[in-house]
């Protein structure tokens, strides 16, 4: 396996990884304001709440999957 190939594995992980990263922040500072503003125009506190954690486990299985794939093809190179 050349250099070439490992960087290029890391690289699309580490990419897929920081977009994530960068969801999951997001996420997290926009349904945080939305729980804190009280007037809500008829969305409930515990129905955000309920999409947070939601969207959490979802961005969470996403990161677990991209980072199985680098392992793998990381894995799949050497046998090769």
């Amino acid at each position: 396996m050349t250099i070439q190939t490992k960087v290029s594995v890391s690289g699309g992980g580490a990419a897929i990884l920081s977009f994530v990263w960068f969801l999951h922040r997001w996420k997290t500072n926009v349904l945080g304001r939305a729980v804190a503003v009280q007037n809500l125009a008829g969305i409930n506190r515990e129905k955000l709440l309920t999409v947070d954690k939601s969207s959490s486990v979802g961005l969470f299985v996403i990161g677990l999957m991209a980072l199985a794939e680098v392992l793998v093809c990381g894995m799949f190179y050497k046998l090769v």
